[in-house]
């Protein structure tokens, strides 16, 4: 239980603490154990299924998980840039992720944790981040003035062509935003 005390503790001293995300769990044990402490405290324990089939696709349909995922990695010549589904473009549905999986090639090659992987995402959007936080791309002149705009597109879009075909995001540029609900659209 001393997992559970420190747990305690934390939520004491940093009330605005709204959870724990455990780290990729392969030991169910170890997961059920970090799930009692943390209720213990009243926290809620999230453990990303990473590198799961249909893992992406299970946080986005998940209470507690992801309302949006952001695409963080692309195989260039899947035709989603065309549509919209590139590298910085946020992915709001279930049937969405199955679609871009299906694109690339199923999950083998939407396994982001794979070296050369066509497809990976985070979310953006989620019920375990600080309220109105989203993840969000920015373009690189953006991210160095720590403003909160889009893109520009080109060599300051944010985005790094990969020698393995695909483009990822400079991670550099990937920053949270806090967005007012109330004002903003959907």
């Amino acid at each position: 239980m001393r997992l559970a005390s420190a747990f305690v503790r934390l939520r004491r001293d940093y009330p605005q603490l709204l959870g724990y995300i455990t780290g990729h769990v392969h030991d169910l044990r170890a997961l059920l154990a970090a799930e009692a402490a943390a209720e213990v405290a009243g926290l809620p324990c999230l453990a990303p299924c990473w590198g799961q089939p249909r893992a992406s696709e299970l946080l986005l349909k998940c209470r507690g998980g992801a309302s949006a995922m952001l695409v963080t990695r692309w195989r260039g010549g899947c035709g989603g840039a065309a549509v919209g589904r590139g590298v910085g473009s946020v992915v709001r549905s279930a049937e969405e992720v199955r679609a871009l999986v299906d694109e690339v090639g199923g999950f083998e090659a939407a396994d982001g944790d794979s070296r050369g992987a066509a497809l990976d995402m985070i979310p953006s959007e989620a019920a375990f981040y600080v309220p109105g936080a989203v993840i969000a791309l920015l373009s690189a002149s953006d991210a160095a003035r720590g403003g909160d705009g889009g893109g520009g597109g080109g060599d300051d879009s944010g985005v790094v062509e990969c020698e393995d075909g695909t483009s990822e995001v400079d991670w550099s540029c990937v920053h949270t935003r806090l967005v007012d609900r109330k004002t903003a659209g959907p």
